[in-house]
């Protein structure tokens, strides 16, 4: 759920009452929802009055016989639901991350390089084996506004660039299934 407004508790029931179906039925119509706990009672949230009306409509037809809802075990994955192709935007970001590692490489032998000064969020090069720093002020008032962005997209080891895909893939996925890439 994004968190815009505050969210809209749309249900308040006891604890032991089974809801994973109601859940499962809400996900499946884009009902973006989160279902906690709180002083021995079960709330479900949602992100706006029009999801909590159609939420408490769902659940009163379900309740009354009228919505027929089954538990569907989840099954795992298949490979075509986890391909990376499903997630374009998560596909881009990684492949920019990945086209930027290389950017990285001359700072091993104590060189700054063509590029990466060109994508750190300052100016910054290496003279007389010493780095030099620019002003973010400088170089925003001259235009170069990419530097608020590129410096997420520098990762300096492997180590470093594969954990930060891990929790993209992991997290990103996630997000743009239920938000879309935009």
């Amino acid at each position: 759920m994004t968190r815009r407004d505050p969210p809209i508790r749309a249900l308040t029931l006891a604890v032991g009452e089974n809801i994973a179906p109601l859940s499962g039925y809400l996900w499946q119509r884009r009902i973006a929802h989160r279902i906690f706990e709180e002083r021995g009672e079960q709330i479900l949230e949602v992100e706006s009055p029009a999801d909590a009306e159609e939420v408490r409509a769902l659940y009163a037809a379900w309740r009354s016989g009228e919505l027929v809802l089954t538990a569907v075990p989840r099954e795992a994955p298949s490979a075509a639901q986890w391909t990376l192709l499903r997630y374009p935007a998560l596909l881009g970001v990684l492949a920019i991350a990945v086209l930027c590692y290389p950017v990285t490489w001359p700072l091993d032998r104590g060189e700054a390089g063509g590029l990466l000064p060109w994508l750190t969020i300052v100016p910054v090069g290496i003279e007389n084996g010493s780095l030099v720093v620019g002003s973010l002020q400088e170089a925003l008032l001259g235009g170069e506004l990419w530097r608020l962005v590129t410096p997420a997209f520098l990762h300096f080891s492997f180590a470093h660039i594969a954990f930060n895909a891990a929790l993209l893939v992991e997290f990103g996925r996630r997000v743009e299934h239920v938000q879309g890439p935009a």
